[in-house]
């Protein structure tokens, strides 16, 4: 079987190479492995991807992280064109990031999955990587430590934006909505809003959210988006002087005491208690 290998694949200078390509069969024509890693980008059109014994078809916006010794190929669809990036990453680069994000980020999320993770970007995600990608064209070829920083840069982005996982126990990933609607519900505005903002970022129906959250988090969606409203709000209290009552309103919580009566279950004090023993010289 074919393998490709760094000391062919990247100049002496480089750690990553990117290519934009608009022909499948050129990107991955035969079965191979390799010794570096690989981000697909599939910007238009749909392709046929083999890998590790599993066939499925990339659509536009589909983004795989391919790990050192998958065995994969890309064929085009009959009838679709297709616009292809690729990013190669030495090894080196991928474990440097990953020693840098430390043992939070779980790169084991990534590594360890039988199929390399897959994920769907937006419209304005994707043109956000493709408009990167062209200002780095924009550098000149001779400022090779410029465009190693820029490549970085966007290896940062991609790896800790669009693939940090959220696993269930067993190790199997989540199902695509359901990781982007939980993704999104990180974000302050949509926690406020609360389980009518993940319904509608999930695009279910309440009665498969439920059964989905169920699954695989083994809790209600309710209990899921409580829990996220509280953990948010012991940050504020542990990180910030805003009130208790300013903090409960921030967080989507109407009732102040309903919000006490939760935050002393899951923490085992008050949130005045809490921010007390957390930042004694704090004053609310």
């Amino acid at each position: 079987m074919l393998r490709l290998r760094e000391r062919d694949y990247f100049e002496a200078h480089e750690e990553m190479h990117y290519a934009q390509i608009q022909a499948a069969e050129r990107v991955a024509p035969t079965l191979h492995t390799h010794e570096f890693f690989e981000i697909l980008l599939l910007t238009g059109g749909k392709i046929d991807h083999q890998i590790n014994g599993h066939r499925h078809t990339l659509v536009e916006g589909s983004m795989t992280f391919i790990r050192p010794e998958d065995i994969h190929r890309c064929r085009p669809v009959r009838g679709s064109e297709c616009h292809v990036i690729n990013l190669a990453i030495a090894q080196q680069a991928i474990t440097d990031l990953f020693a840098y994000l430390g043992e939070g980020f779980r790169a084991e999320r990534i590594l360890n999955l039988k199929l390399p993770p897959t994920v769907k970007l937006t419209q304005s995600a994707k043109r956000q990587i493709i408009t990167k990608l062209e200002q780095l064209n924009a550098i000149p070829r001779d400022q090779t430590a410029q465009k190693r920083t820029a490549l970085r840069m966007l290896l940062f982005e991609l790896v800790t934006q669009y693939f940090p996982l959220v696993l269930r126990e067993n190790g199997s990933d989540l199902p695509h909505w359901l990781h982007h609607a939980i993704q999104e519900m990180r974000k302050p505005e949509n926690l406020a809003a609360g389980l009518p903002r993940m319904l509608t970022l999930a695009a279910v129906s309440p009665e498969h959210l439920s059964r989905t959250v169920r699954r695989y988090l083994q809790q209600t969606p309710t209990d899921y988006v409580n829990q996220l409203r509280l953990n948010y709000a012991a940050n504020l209290l542990s990180h910030g002087d805003l009130d208790i009552l300013t903090i409960a309103s921030e967080v989507g919580f109407e009732s102040l005491s309903y919000f006490y009566a939760l935050f002393k279950a899951q923490y085992g004090q008050t949130p005045r208690q809490f921010r007390r023993s957390h930042q004694p010289k704090l004053l609310d």
